[in-house]
């Protein structure tokens, strides 16, 4: 255990540094656009936030892609996976986290003749960021698992799940190493984002690698995946729609991810509003990953004073609050800082021609910002594993328990059809508040 959680931590951390480092050339390139171009490019380069990380590792592990027999390229492979997978989210936090000093600053401190700031001051948001990646990375599971790939998650969820450890204190106490390198993560990334005060500046510089690193993105998480379990399932679709198939494991899903959803976007932006450092213990929980998080909720609901409620949803309800509320908050605060950008445009125009530009500015882009979150919950693996009650089975512990048979074609089917699922229902939601919207401003205009 102790050697997979240092494998997973100096992987972790060089994936991390990639990812930050491709995703600074990705920022400055969104910047240096315009228009549609902007919102495309945006779209692109957000993609892998809406796919689930169990459709490119089963793609890269159950079909004729297969690198597991092969231990360096799997490990290549498992790297390029995660450092696509976290791009989007560290670009978020680029766009979110200010810089330790403004440009002028940086210029004037650069002309003086003994620097008075340290070079970790003034990359104080690269390294902020970098911790923050590492932190992500540090605690995945699906893609780990799947690639069969030496990680600390994977070693200690067989444990605990297959017996090994005869007891939750032996689980808990596996999992001690694992939440100290958490812990520590979470100290650097506060240590450092709280010197992160300078105005935001946006640099506007266009390159071409980004174009590239974009391309690439879409190419091995999305396309290449989409193609190879498409393949496998055309004829097997009308079997995901018929006979009740996976049809408890879609509702409990569905139910359960628009209650987190909806307390995780309220909880967020609760928190953004009050601000308090008491408040942000509120986002420890969920950045301990979903494996240390399911361990504690199990610990906790097994006391004589909740277990009557341990075979109830609440565990996984809260759970997958928890889990979500960092995510939800680091959206939030994007939309927060787009909507006070937008506000006072809004307020130049009069009442009744204001709903038109509302919808623009400000509501169509906290739907949209809702997208990921709702994703992230809706692909949840790990605590549904853990915490979900035998009456009340989800969808992904089912298919990624399928998947470890071998490939077919009613679950290659039954995964293009979740993956599409969340687009579907924000379409067509779309749709209808796009058109309530129209209605109500030609009545305005009457």
């Amino acid at each position: 255990m102790i050697s997979a959680c240092f494998i997973s931590l100096f992987r972790s951390l060089f994936i991390a540094l990639c990812a930050t480092f491709f995703t600074h050339k990705i920022f400055t390139q969104h910047n240096a656009l315009q228009g549609h171009k902007k919102n495309i490019f945006l779209f692109l380069a957000l993609l892998p936030l809406i796919i689930p990380p169990l459709l490119p590792a089963y793609a890269y592990s159950a079909f004729s892609i297969n690198f597991q027999t092969q231990t360096f390229y799997n490990e290549i492979l498992y790297c390029l996976l995660m450092i696509f997978r976290v791009i989007p989210l560290v670009l978020i936090l680029l766009m979110v986290v200010p810089p330790a000093l403004s440009s002028s600053a940086l210029h004037c401190e650069k002309l003086l003749p003994q620097k008075n700031l340290s070079r970790i001051f003034r990359n104080s948001r690269f390294l902020g960021v970098l911790a923050l990646t590492a932190l992500f990375v540090f605690h995945d599971y699906e893609t780990a698992s799947l690639l069969r790939i030496k990680h600390w998650t994977v070693v200690l969820f067989n444990a605990h799940a297959g017996g090994l450890v005869m007891n939750l204190p032996g689980s808990l106490q596996l999992a001690a190493l694992p939440a100290f390198i958490s812990i520590t993560f979470m100290f650097l990334s506060r240590k450092f984002i709280s010197n992160c005060r300078g105005t935001s500046e946006y640099p506007k510089k266009a390159n071409k690698l980004s174009f590239s690193l974009i391309a690439f993105s879409s190419l091995l998480m999305f396309i290449v995946p989409v193609l190879t379990v498409s393949t496998n399932s055309l004829s097997a679709y009308k079997d995901v729609f018929s006979g009740g198939w996976m049809l408890n494991e879609f509702i409990n899903s569905l139910a359960l991810t628009t209650v987190s959803l909806i307390c995780c976007a309220a909880f967020a932006w609760w928190i953004i509003l009050v601000g308090k450092k008491t408040v942000l213990l509120g986002l420890i929980p969920g950045l301990f990953g979903s494996l240390i998080l399911g361990l504690f909720l199990i610990y906790l609901f097994n006391l004589p004073v909740l277990s009557s409620t341990k075979h109830t949803v609440l565990p996984l309800t809260i759970g997958a609050i928890l889990y979500g509320l960092p995510v939800a908050v680091l959206l939030c605060s994007a939309l927060k800082k787009l909507s006070l950008k937008n506000k006072s445009e809004i307020s130049l125009l009069s009442s009744q021609n204001q709903l038109p530009l509302k919808w623009q500015l400000l509501h169509r882009p906290a739907f949209l910002l809702s997208l990921p979150l709702f994703c992230f919950l809706w692909f949840d693996l790990t605590l549904s594993s853990m915490l979900a009650p035998a009456s009340v089975t989800t969808l992904f512990p089912r298919i990624y328990n399928l998947m470890h048979y071998s490939e077919n074609e009613r679950l290659s089917a039954t995964v293009i059809v979740v993956t599409i699922i969340p687009l579907f229902l924000y379409s067509l939601l779309y749709f209808i508040l796009k058109m309530r919207i129209s209605i109500a401003s030609k009545s305005s205009l009457r």
